[in-house]
């Protein structure tokens, strides 16, 4: 496994318990960012996105790497780039193979992230206080 970069000292006993999510696409600003939204509101996720162009806003970024414990990638490619860029990281990748069809908060897929993350969804739902 190559060597992480230098990172500095990221705080995260400050990001409370809540799990780390990072969602990836392409330019950062559409599948990516409507998943980390959806996700944090209804999953109860502390959540990121990034994109794997060098246009991306916000581009991929070790530190984003480092900080979270799962990175979702739409696609194999943005997978691809992620553990070449970050090698390291590798491990807390995972593709949801979500395709470059749909626009920021497309009904369609929200209602694809919710079929994927039905159990995440749940979970989340039960730890809510009456």
């Amino acid at each position: 496994m190559a060597d992480r970069p230098h990172l500095g000292s990221l705080n995260l006993a400050a990001q409370g318990s809540h799990k780390r999510v990072l969602f990836v696409c392409s330019g950062g600003m559409l599948r990516s960012a409507t998943s980390a939204h959806f996700m944090a509101a209804v999953g109860d996720w502390n959540t990121r996105n990034c994109g794997t162009m060098s246009s991306a806003l916000p581009p991929m970024h070790a530190n984003l790497m480092e900080w979270a414990e799962v990175i979702y990638c739409m696609e194999s490619e943005h997978a691809q780039a992620v553990t070449n860029q970050f090698p390291w990281a590798q491990a807390k990748v995972k593709v949801l193979n979500i395709k470059d069809k749909y626009f920021y908060r497309d009904p369609a897929l929200i209602n694809l992230l919710h079929e994927i993350f039905e159990k995440e969804i749940a979970e989340a739902a039960s730890h809510v206080d009456p």
